[in-house]
């Protein structure tokens, strides 16, 4: 098994290179849970969902959305879409909230084992490749590391556009 690698550590965050052990297990260092305080508790059951950029992001909220979501999710269970209904946002939030797996991260190494269906979609690796784990704040995402690369290089590509964008959102947050 290769030692996991923090490239990135500061204040409130890391960024984290390893290699996916046999059985497509991924084990984070007793340190993530300084980061992840829910990894603490007695239930480390979580929700992943694909990111934003990539990957997924690993949330202990099975509907992501906040009340919103959590009131399409349950409208729709109580009244199923009929076909012409397929084009709608509301289907399209389904779409997003129907694509998760429920995992649940054990005590020692807070190690996982990283869906199949997941891999298959090639969001996350398989045994033996790299894998991008990234923890800031509440946010865990955890990438295929090639797609990590060429996601860091899309954002150096367009660092000043991102760089003004992100201050705006900063000023409105």
């Amino acid at each position: 098994m290769k030692r996991l690698r923090f490239l990135g550590l500061g204040p409130g965050g890391a960024l984290l290179i390893h290699t996916v052990d046999p059985g497509n297990r991924l084990r984070l260092p007793p340190e993530t849970a300084e980061h992840v305080p829910w990894l603490k508790e007695t239930s480390r059951k979580a929700y992943m969902f694909p990111g934003h950029h990539g990957g997924v992001q690993v949330l202990r909220d099975s509907i992501p959305g906040g009340k919103g979501a959590q009131q399409i999710v349950s409208t729709v269970q109580n009244s199923l879409p009929k076909a012409e209904e397929a084009g709608t946002e509301w289907m399209r939030l389904m779409r997003y909230q129907l694509t998760r797996c429920e995992v649940e991260f054990s005590e020692d190494r807070y190690g996982i084992v990283l869906p199949r269906e997941f891999r298959d979609m090639e969001l996350l690796p398989n045994h033996g490749q790299f894998v991008a784990v990234l923890i800031l704040g509440e946010v865990l995402e955890i990438w295929r590391a090639d797609k990590w690369a060429e996601h860091v290089r899309d954002v150096r590509g367009r660092l000043l556009e991102v760089t003004e964008r992100a201050l705006d959102e900063l000023e409105n947050r």
